[in-house]
């Protein structure tokens, strides 16, 4: 038998579940009201001039049925006695025995007619059982009863997946429906993808984990995917019910340094996943990004721009939330915090909700910020109302008191060294950067030290402003990464001890995208002049590993990234030399240049992407192309057409579509690229498809063919023909489809929108 966990519904909402349950048991129209001046009316009926039914809600699951009984005696028995309706109901989510039926009934006569007018908890879920389509209509109810608790627990715990049941679960309470959520839903279920974007802290997350949690039910398994769509790809299985999640799937991966969606030729990978997911009956596939991420990804790819990823869009505005709603979110918030009753005391006292409400800044974010009390509890009962009020005209404010005031100084330094990656860190490469700047830190500033500052400060800032999982850190959302960002731009002293203590190349290089992203007087004084602490930093770290190798088991070898690859360093200072016309810069480009090309002759590791990236920026620098950048140029050319003997199909297309596009091509480069391009045709792509070592690789493959052909006009049918032999053969027989029975996704539902300021009102007194 099916129970429910009324807990996690407020006060209005169990009125509203009351109401929508009494209307379809009596076939009638109830109105709400909330406590105001018509006290003592939740839900009315009027059935005639004098035959008025009236139905009070008594939310006080947790409570003993004594204090239910108190309550009822002094609060609601005095305004019962004045208001003398025809017939009088209590409905209550405390469960209730038989004789507490008869005490109720007994206090209330002769306005309560029987003791069936007296509906405790156990009769609420039978009615709920009655009209199932209410139990799908209350989304929160739904999600918590124990029918899909259970199922949701069994997937979660049968499948390898990082989607945290018990962190969706504390949200439930909060969450408030949304516009954004049904046009989500629709477009999940027509095209089986959906890509949520919006601004920061405007609830894009919130939004996948309740579409995930749902689809739980339905028995899906999630798949959060946290290392591309290689794998996503590896854990597609298409005979059963998968739910992939990506979030901020561009945020970290179309970034500078690494551009592995690019490298590796992987939107064309993400566009083939997508529509593999749209023929899959049983799959479906959540992503999440910054909408002005999403825009920049579309310049940096022609193909993500021509492909149909926008019509799988649902972009998240702040216009998705009602008055009404944006009133119900600070409610919930307010009533399922941990707020001492003195802080909420501050947020009713001259309506000051009503403020919050109306402010042009509400977002949930801040909301949620300062509605929880480890974040505000150094903030006096006092002093909350003008520290909610400068939150919300200065955003930015949400981190930086808790950066400048609640966490130490070796946290602060852990967050600065995080501003170089968008995409995270392994810890221990992190400590390396973090110990670097602290150490430095300490002796300008003069402050002691200990060997646990690092992981004291993992513990302080864990759960508020970074996340860790599998010995990885990322910050906790984008918006603090926006802001440390912010702090590094303004201040010179942060940019300095940047330089001073950098021990990667990744950390100049971000200061320089600072500077061309929104420049700054402290930015421009350091980056456009090319101060002599900059060429310092750059000759420390200009030559320092990318990768650091880790033995395996098996007795091979994996890469880590370490540091931004060393052709894409000489590509970032060609760039960096053209804009400022820096013959100092030039001289360093010159001189890296010289150890890395020796480096590859000796070697053989020349990365063939980055490499054709630092090609492209000397055909785009005409004053670096005069001054040596063209014997630069022909160098790493005729490089990269040598290390095409063992090019895979992403590098090919790389150096095609380059070869497609210059100007600065002759004949020696041809004959080069077509002894080379006969010789992959020939041989290559089936040495690359038998060192495939599982499904996706071999789909990588063919779809990077398949792009090649349409993009450069190569025929390679046969080549593409023969990859999807290898897969129907390491696929096996077709697989049967998953025999899960499916479960009616819940109706949409929007609860009605206040309709004026005093519903508003009346509505937060019941946290009085």
């Amino acid at each position: 038998m099916t129970a429910y966990d009324f807990q996690r519904l407020s006060p209005y909402d169990f009125e509203e579940l009351v109401r929508d349950l009494l209307q379809a048991e009596w076939g009638v129209l109830l109105e709400s009201f909330t406590a105001g001046k018509d006290g003592g009316i939740d839900l009315r009926c009027l059935r005639g001039p004098n035959d008025v039914v009236i139905v009070q809600c008594k939310h006080t699951e947790g409570t003993t049925y004594s204090h239910l009984l108190r309550s009822l005696r002094t609060i609601e028995l005095p305004k019962v006695q004045a208001l003398k309706p025809s017939r009088y109901l209590v409905v209550t989510s405390t469960g209730l025995t038989p004789s507490n039926k008869d005490g109720i009934a007994a206090l209330f006569s002769p306005y309560i007619h029987n003791v069936t007018d007296v509906v405790g908890r156990d009769d609420v879920e039978n009615l709920l059982r009655r009209h199932p389509t209410v139990e799908l209509a209350n989304f929160k109810l739904w999600l918590t009863s124990t029918a899909v608790m259970t199922r949701v627990l069994h997937n979660a715990e049968h499948c390898q997946t990082d989607f945290e049941v018990d962190r969706v679960l504390r949200k439930l309470p909060v969450f408030v429906q949304s516009d954004g959520f049904p046009r989500a839903q629709k477009i999940l279920s027509e095209t089986h993808t959906v890509v949520i974007s919006g601004a920061p802290g405007i609830g894009k997350t919130t939004l996948a984990d309740m579409l995930l949690y749902a689809h739980l039910d339905q028995g899906f398994e999630p798949v959060v995917v946290q290392g591309g769509i290689v794998e996503a790809k590896r854990l597609f299985d298409k005979s059963k019910r998968q739910i992939f999640y990506f979030d901020d799937f561009l945020g970290s991966t179309f970034f500078r340094g690494h551009d592995e969606l690019i490298d590796r030729n992987q939107d064309v990978s993400l566009i083939a996943f997508i529509e593999a997911i749209g023929r899959s009956p049983n799959s479906r596939f959540v992503l999440t990004t910054r909408e002005h991420v999403l825009r920049s990804a579309l310049k940096m790819s022609e193909r993500l721009a021509n492909s149909q990823i926008l019509d799988h869009r649902c972009v998240l505005e702040l216009g998705d939330y009602t008055y009404s709603q944006k009133a119900r979110i600070l409610y919930n918030h307010l009533h399922f915090s941990d707020l001492p009753q003195d802080y909420r005391d501050e947020v009713l006292a001259g309506e000051f909700y009503l403020q919050i409400v109306k402010h042009r800044n509400f977002i949930p974010r801040i909301i949620e910020w300062l509605s929880g009390y480890v974040r505000v509890k150094e903030v006096p009962p006092q002093l909350y109302r003008t520290h909610v009020a400068q939150l919300l005209e200065s955003p930015e404010r949400i981190w930086s008191h808790a950066f400048n005031h609640q966490i130490s100084s070796a946290a602060r330094n852990l967050l600065l060294s995080m501003a170089a990656s968008k995409y995270g860190f392994e810890l221990a490469d992190l400590e390396l950067m973090w110990a670097a700047l602290h150490q430095h830190c300490s002796r300008k500033y003069n402050f002691s030290t200990t060997p646990q500052d690092f992981r004291r400060a993992l513990d302080e800032l864990e759960g508020s402003f970074i996340n860790i999982k599998n010995q990885r850190i990322t910050f906790a959302n984008p918006s603090i990464h926006d802001f440390v960002d912010n702090l590094i731009r303004g201040s010179e002293e942060h940019i300095n001890d940047q330089l001073d203590s950098a021990i990667r190349f990744v950390q100049p290089q971000h200061l320089f995208d600072l500077a061309n992203e929104r420049s700054s007087p402290a930015l421009a004084a350091t980056m456009a002049d090319y101060s002599p602490r900059l060429f310092t930093c750059l000759q420390r770290v200009l030559y320092g590993p990318h990768l650091r190798w880790t033995k395996k088991s098996d007795g091979g070898s994996v890469g880590t990234f370490l540091d931004t690859y060393p052709e894409s360093r000489l590509q970032f200072l060609v760039e960096w030399s053209e804009r400022g016309k820096s013959r100092a810069l030039l001289e360093v480009l010159r001189k890296a240049s010289d150890f890395f090309l020796a480096l590859w002759a000796d070697t053989g590791r020349l990365d063939i992407t980055p490499a054709i990236r630092a090609i492209e920026a000397i055909d785009g620098a005409p004053w670096v192309q005069d001054n040596g950048g063209r014997e630069l140029q022909s160098a790493l050319l005729e490089v990269v057409l040598d290390e095409m003997r063992f090019a895979r199909v992403y590098e090919w297309d790389s150096i095609l579509e380059y070869h497609q596009k210059t100007k600065t091509w002759d004949d020696k480069y041809e004959l080069a690229l077509q002894t080379r391009l006969a010789r992959y045709k020939e041989d290559g792509i089936n040495d690359e498809a038998r060192e495939c070592s599982s499904i996706s690789e071999l789909e990588e493959l063919r779809d990077g063919l398949i792009s090649i052909q349409k993009d450069r006009g190569l025929s390679l049918a046969d080549a593409i023909s023969s990859v999807e032999s290898r897969l129907e053969e390491y696929e096996g027989p077709e697989r049967p489809s998953s025999t899960y029975e499916d479960h009616s996704f819940p109706e949409t539902y929007r609860p009605p929108d206040f309709p004026n300021d005093e519903e508003i009102r009346n509505l937060f007194r019941t946290l009085i």
